[in-house]
């Protein structure tokens, strides 16, 4: 059973071009074939892989296929929250949380969260029948705690608070936007409900945590915040929204003066239950465009100093992106007018993609520049797209426009398209492209891309490049023949993230010979975590010294994740760093060990590697 799961269908299928992402780079969180322990003392190994994200201590959690030595392959959980590695969160046919004698089925559209305190937010359905299961209530969401131990925070059937009506099926719940979490394990569901009988009341958006009772935060037809009592209700709550790490929700949606009448006015809300403040409305003035106002607004991405984004629509059709940074006056970052590569006057408009705020309050995000209806300016459709960043300090940069040359790629070789991007608090920014030109196919027409901390683009991977999955001192370049990068984050919006506030950026692979994996690149990875951590995985160990061997002379210290001596080039003295802090975590931060000597470690990463590599031989993908 082959598996790939990738946001909104972006599914990465490649064939053999260009040249490998070097080992050095990456660290291999799992791989086919192997050992995966189930946490209920039975073994297996892994099969295909899906959905990954990580935080910023660098650990991941994952979607996988679970192959026990006996019985049946389950799609599972894994999570590295504990600080000891993969562990087992949740997988089909295995004991569900919160439900006696109850069981989990249809983990495959789980879309796990990983927070910075190492919990998992995921949800998932029930086996119907197990433990009096039913039909009407056999959904649920789980927060696991970074004992990776899953508590059930809301079931299909649970009631609804100050209602008479019930929560619905979990799994359904607007696709990929069912919940945000925060690194306080607060979640947001924004949910539809199907027993209100009206679609002028059916959606709402509510609190989630472990051993807390559920809150609203705002529902269609009841009383629109930051407006008179009576005087106007929520009419569409529709909009997914955003959580930021202090509990604030932002959230975009339309009111009325009657419940259950056409909407007359919209506006974006920030707030926390019961203290919800309107921010905005339709009809106030829209900074930095004299005599405009806004008339069309989007949910806003938020960040923890208090500071919101959005992209806005003007009465003088202009679209744009505003910022508030760290929550004072709200400025124009990007309008239409100011696109510096096309001279279209008042004769083409700008379409965006979601805007992303980081902890800075820098913005990323992507535009389209396009004709106006029945303008007469020819707007180049084959150089229209383009991807930006927008700091304080350095202002709008342009990082990828369609047309240009993307780095990594062969002459010949153009950016044709932009999905969503990811920005960090450093202001780095990753992202997936569409290519196009000399020998582009669909087979290899997709590539990965990210920036250092200066700004400098590089290649990650491209359909049908070959990645050296071995973190060991063999070579083993596998080619890809899909990948997935959950793109579309600002690391404080309570979105899952795949590019942490350190630049390691993780990504989920399937290989063409029939083996997968799950993947960090610490390519333009700063310091992270504990000193020594080689390979960023929250643990000083042997892979750590077997990294640092296989790159000693290197001139570039983001090859050992800059965890070293913090100066240039591998050397003895990142050996000594890595000797002293050798049995240290993220977590536990103490010595556990005593450090043997190099020719001892080479001699046990040997056997290890000999032994995984035995045992993997004969596990098929």
């Amino acid at each position: 059973m082959n598996m790939v799961w990738t946001r909104c269908g972006v599914l990465v299928c490649l064939a053999v071009v260009g040249s490998p992402v070097f080992a050095q780079s990456l660290r291999t969180v799992a791989f086919t074939g192997l050992a995966a322990q189930n946490g209920l003392g039975g073994e297996g190994t892994y099969g295909g892989f899906g959905t990954s994200t990580i935080n910023n201590d660098g650990q991941v959690a994952f979607l996988a296929q679970y192959v026990p030595d006996v019985g049946a392959p389950a799609v599972a959980i894994w999570s590295e929250g504990g600080g000891v590695g993969p562990q087992l969160v949740a997988a089909d046919g295995y004991p569900a949380a919160g439900v006696v004698r109850g069981a989990y089925a249809s983990l495959s559209s789980a879309l796990p969260f990983i927070n910075d305190a190492g919990q998992v937010l995921f949800r998932g359905n029930l086996q119907v029948g197990a433990g009096g299961v039913t039909t009407a209530d056999n959904s649920g969401v789980w927060i696991a705690d970074a004992g990776q131990q899953p508590s059930l925070v809301l079931r299909e059937g649970d009631p609804v608070p100050d209602s008479a009506t019930t929560f619905g099926e979990q799994t359904g719940v607007i696709d990929r936007n069912f919940a945000k979490f925060n690194a306080a394990g607060v979640a947001t569901v924004h949910h539809r409900l199907p027993n209100t009988g009206s679609s002028a009341n059916d959606f709402g958006i509510w609190i989630e945590a472990i051993g807390q009772p559920t809150q609203t935060i705002a529902r269609e037809g009841f009383q629109a915040a930051g407006y008179p009592s009576g005087s106007a209700y929520y009419s569409s709550l529709a909009a997914s929204p955003t959580l930021n790490d202090n509990g604030i929700v932002a959230y975009y949606g339309t009111t009325t003066n009657f419940p259950g009448q056409p909407a007359t006015d919209e506006a974006i809300w920030m707030g926390t239950p019961g203290n919800v403040q309107r921010i905005l409305q339709g009809g106030d003035a829209a900074p930095g465009l004299p005599g405009a106002s806004f008339v069309d607004l989007e949910t806003p991405s938020i960040n923890n100093a208090g500071g919101y984004a959005f992209v806005g629509f003007t009465d003088t059709d202009v679209a744009g992106v505003w910022a508030s940074r760290t929550g004072g006056p709200l400025q124009l970052r990007y309008s239409g007018y100011e696109q510096p590569f096309h001279s279209h006057g008042t004769e083409a408009i700008e379409q965006f993609g979601s805007v992303y705020l980081n902890a800075a309050g820098d913005v990323a995000f992507r535009s389209q520049t396009l004709d106006r209806p029945g303008g007469t300016n020819d707007v180049d459709l084959n150089t229209n797209q383009t991807l930006w960043a927008d700091s304080a300090d350095a202002g709008l940069r342009l990082i990828g426009r369609e047309g240009d040359h993307p780095v990594g790629t062969p002459e010949g070789v153009e950016f044709a398209g932009f999905f969503d991007p990811a920005i960090n608090a450093a202001g780095q920014v990753a992202f997936l492209a569409e290519l196009r030109g000399d020998d582009v196919v669909f087979q290899n027409n997709q590539a990965l891309f990210v920036e250092d901390t200066n700004g400098v683009l590089h290649f990650v991977a491209r359909k049908g490049e070959t990645i050296d999955v071995d973190d060991g001192p063999g070579v083993d370049e596998r080619t890809i023949a899909a990948f997935g990068f959950w793109n579309g984050s600002g690391n404080e919006d309570g979105l899952r993230s795949s590019f942490n506030d350190s630049g390691q950026l993780v990504f989920s692979a399937a290989f063409t010979d029939g083996t997968g994996g799950v993947f960090v690149s610490s390519l333009v990875a700063t310091a992270t975590g504990t000193p020594g951590d080689f390979n960023g995985d929250g643990l000083v160990n042997l892979a750590d010294y077997t990294l640092w061997r296989n790159n000693l002379g290197a001139a570039d210290d983001a090859v050992i994740n800059n965890a070293g001596d913090g100066l240039p080039g591998v050397d003895s003295t990142d050996y000594e760093v890595w000797k002293s802090h050798f049995g240290q975590s993220d977590s536990a931060g103490v010595e556990s060990a005593r450090v043997p000597e190099p020719s001892t470690l080479a001699l046990l990463m040997l056997a290890i590697l000999y032994g995984v590599r035995r045992r993997s031989a004969t596990v098929r993908f």
